[in-house]
């Protein structure tokens, strides 16, 4: 799923905005029709392409794994000297990729050493599942290992240069793209990734940053003398969380500060924006450098859709994932409260709120993001922290949220939700 998080930061009014939709090699256009709008030059067009993109966790592929394996097989002919029964675990492995079956996959691929040991397909589907299963430093190993076999890869050039990407290498992200590019000049994603990284070291340009263990935080040099303290406070609220949330450390996140011009700049979005999460957090400088309650929970809303998006690899419906964040920032439950009592006020079943709230008018978004906070409470209070962690682990290998809710909290959703609505009615929340 994409992931579009933006912080509204108004008069006492923090929300965050999230598009979430099925992508196959790119993110779908609807995800973005605030911002990305039809009109304009043929350049403006691959700008937001390349934007398109960049919204796009570095978590994600840049092809789905069966389009990846149709590529390899008419890229890379098997030898005339392999027999099918010498091919039969590497077929396996490509099959179980196929299916998700991640763990699968490195088994069989892992077995298939034994009589292909310098198969570059072997290596780039190890690379492909270790880098699917968050083992970023295996798949890095297995992608090299397979350009090294066959430099003719592409699809290893664009995983290394998503890596590098997520990791804030930026010079060795454009070194892989170029050089996909070179093989596969007409993949449009391949140069969408182009676009992306160079977009980025012009605008980070002379940029200072700064290592923790959870985050690299990156600013301009005239602000590096509040780079510290912000530093600190994320650390600070990475630890709050996490006694509510634990999440094993993994990659670190970035956080980059941008003057107000350069981060709408980049985003496109309104002026009213004042933070956006896309598997790295875009804030605006101004909002958060100097410490405050109101900056703080900036902070702690865009580091929390950071930490639901690593546990539920981006499947969490859009109500779970805004409602955990706001639950997360601080947001008393009397503000949904407020919202919901209304006289006019009629509430949208959640799983109407599993999708983008791009589309609402700013009165339904508000009541969505009002419900998803107030589900999320009930939630949370209902089933515990463990079990909610759970559910977002399970979340994280199943297109089916139902299925996965009543796995892990022997409920059906659908009675969940019907319980909570009624609590709502009565206010016995």
């Amino acid at each position: 799923m994409t992931m579009l998080s933006i912080v509204l930061l108004g008069v006492g009014l923090l929300v965050g905005w999230i598009a979430n939709g099925c992508w196959s090699a790119h993110v779908p256009g609807h995800a973005l029709q605030v911002y990305l709008k039809a009109e304009g030059t043929p350049a403006q067009f691959q700008e937001r392409r390349a934007i398109e993109r960049a919204v796009v966790s570095p978590r994600r592929l840049p092809i789905m794994p069966s389009d990846l394996t149709e590529v390899i097989s008419v890229s890379i002919p098997r030898a005339a000297t392999v027999s099918d029964r010498e091919r039969a675990d590497l077929d396996t492995g490509w099959a179980l990729i196929r299916s998700g079956d991640y763990h699968g996959a490195i088994r069989a691929l892992n077995k298939a050493k034994g009589t292909l040991p310098d198969d570059p397909r072997l290596f780039l589907g190890l690379g492909l599942s270790h880098f699917r299963l968050e083992q970023y430093d295996t798949a890095s190993v297995n992608l090299k290992r397979a350009l090294h076999l066959n430099a003719a890869l592409e699809q290893a050039h664009t995983l290394l240069g998503d890596l590098a990407f997520m990791r804030d290498r930026l010079d060795e992200a454009l070194r892989h793209y170029e050089s996909a590019s070179t093989l596969n000049p007409n993949d449009v994603s391949i140069q969408d990734g182009l676009f992306r990284v160079r977009r980025a070291q012009q605008l980070e340009d002379g940029f200072t940053r700064i290592v923790t263990p959870h985050f690299i935080v990156k600013c301009e040099v005239a602000q590096r003398g509040n780079l510290k303290g912000l530093a600190e406070r994320l650390e600070s609220l990475a630890r709050r969380i996490e006694q509510q949330l634990p999440s094993r450390l993994g990659e670190a996140i970035v956080v980059i500060l941008y003057p107000d011009r350069r981060f709408q700049e980049l985003t496109e979005s309104p002026s009213w924006a004042g933070g956006l999460f896309d598997g790295k957090i875009h804030i605006a400088a101004r909002r958060v450098l100097r410490a405050s309650p109101e900056a703080d929970a900036a902070l702690a809303h865009e580091y929390a859709h950071a930490l639901v998006h690593r546990l539920a690899r981006g499947h969490a419906p859009t109500w779970l994932d805004e409602g955990l964040a706001l639950y997360l920032e601080g947001r008393a439950l009397s503000w949904s409260e407020t919202i919901m009592d209304g006289r006019e006020t009629e509430l949208t079943p959640l799983h109407a709120l599993h999708g983008s709230f791009l589309s609402l008018s700013p009165h339904e978004a508000r009541l969505a993001y009002a419900e998803s906070l107030s589900a999320a409470w009930a939630l949370i209070h209902r089933y515990g922290w463990p079990r909610v962690r759970r559910l977002l682990e399970t979340v994280a290998g199943s297109d089916d949220f139902s299925a996965a809710f009543e796995t892990v909290l022997k409920e059906p959703y659908h009675v969940f939700e019907a319980s909570w609505a009624t609590a709502r009615r009565h206010r016995s929340l």
